[in-house]
């Protein structure tokens, strides 16, 4: 595993790696999914990004800049989307002040696709520890 991590059980329950915390997010109930799904998308279901999501927490910038890295050469993964809230130009009013890179990625490889996951999009929340009290979003439960 080229970023060096381990997952995570799913209760959530966060697993000590190096370099960072993993911590499984619950999948988002099927409501608050329908709700984002219309509001957002116009009812395009395929535009939610965040049915399944884990954060990984970090000590310091240089190991999430790492590890950022070692996910975008991984060619077990596609990243389709990133999201930066770390930079001046992130909205901190918007994101309740919560820093961190946000990635939407697919599976790539044989089994992905055997088990049809090469076409689910997940969120991936590269997180520094001195942040980890933030939600990413307002009301979002993890």
């Amino acid at each position: 595993r080229s970023a060096g991590f381990r997952g995570s059980g799913a209760d959530g329950e966060g697993v000590s790696t190096l370099p960072g915390l993993v911590r499984a997010g619950k999948l988002k109930p099927p409501r608050r999914a329908a709700i984002k799904a219309l509001v957002c998308y116009g009812g395009d279901v395929s535009r939610l990004l965040d049915v399944c999501r884990l954060r990984i927490f970090f000590d310091d910038v240089e190991r999430l800049s790492r590890s950022l890295a070692a996910i975008s050469v991984d060619e077990r993964v596609q990243v389709v989307r990133i999201k930066n809230l770390m930079g001046g130009s992130a909205n901190a009013w918007r994101s309740a002040g919560f820093r961190g890179i946000i990635l939407n990625l697919c599976l790539r490889g044989q089994n992905a696709s055997v088990l049809t996951l090469d076409s689910h999009v997940c969120e991936v929340q590269l997180v520094l520890r001195a942040f980890q009290h933030i939600q990413a979003i307002p009301g979002e439960q993890s």
